[in-house]
């Protein structure tokens, strides 16, 4: 079997301060295969094999709306904020594959939109195992799925002390020309220790919107997020790395 954390992100999004190398370093300890650094409406171009842990280069686009929309096995910019159609042409012209992020994510989600079936229609997945929903929000996500669409899972993590608190567990390694076949026998695996960092997620996003209401003062905003949040996530993650499990260990997975 193998592992994957299709949904994390590094400090190419502005909300994450995880170096790809320790990302990478965490996903060893934890017994993955690989990662998919899904940073917020940045392509990544660095190496697809990094000290034997295998990258799947990916986005997390912000669709019109602000739902979230993860692109993989895509290596060109995609632009922000773009209507919902023209997203998913720019994904399927660069052969990649579209699946729907936290669907039932208050924030985020997707089960507000009129044309949620238009919309899976054209997919290829939806993500129902973010480590960061509730069990609730993950089951309504997998009553998405259909024989067309296949399920995804990651962790979602912003700091490296939560990669592989979600995967997929598959039979074959990933690649772009089976990602959505192979997927469609995938095991969707959480880890009873998400639940560790679900109280400092809600912390986390309180910090955030306190940033963003700090408007026309810069300085101060700067100081507030990469300070104050920076802190914040270094005291934390010091805990999360703590947290010791692998996936290749583990009976009954």
């Amino acid at each position: 079997m193998y592992y994957y954390d299709l949904h994390c992100h590094t400090n190419l999004s502005e909300d994450s301060f995880t170096d790809i190398k320790d990302a990478v370093n965490v996903a060893k300890k934890r017994g993955l295969d690989g990662i998919a650094p899904t940073n917020h409406n940045k392509k990544y171009d660095g190496s697809l094999l990094i000290d034997g842990i295998q990258i799947i280069p990916a986005i997390e686009v912000t669709v019109e709306g602000e739902s979230h929309l993860l692109a993989y096995f895509v290596k060109e910019d995609i632009l922000k904020g773009d209507n919902f159609e023209n997203i998913i042409k720019n994904i399927k012209n660069q052969g990649g594959y579209a699946v729907l992020a936290h669907p039932y994510r208050n924030s985020h989600g997707w089960f507000k939109k009129d044309n949620l079936d238009d919309i899976l229609s054209v997919v290829d997945g939806v993500e129902v195992g973010n480590a960061l929903d509730s069990k609730e929000q993950r089951d309504l996500a997998s009553k998405l799925l259909n024989n067309d669409l296949v399920g995804t899972a990651g962790s979602d993590a912003h700091m490296s002390g939560q990669v592989g608190f979600a995967v997929v567990g598959v039979k074959e390694r990933l690649n772009k020309e089976n990602f959505k076949e192979v997927l469609k026998d995938a095991k969707i695996i959480i880890a009873p220790e998400s639940d560790n960092f679900k109280m400092f997620w809600h912390l986390k996003n309180i910090i955030g919107r306190v940033k963003n209401s700090i408007n026309g003062f810069r300085p101060l905003k700067f100081i507030f997020y990469n300070v104050i949040m920076k802190l914040y996530f270094t005291i934390k993650n010091r805990s999360l790395l703590k947290i010791n499990f692998n996936y290749k260990n583990e009976k009954n997975i």
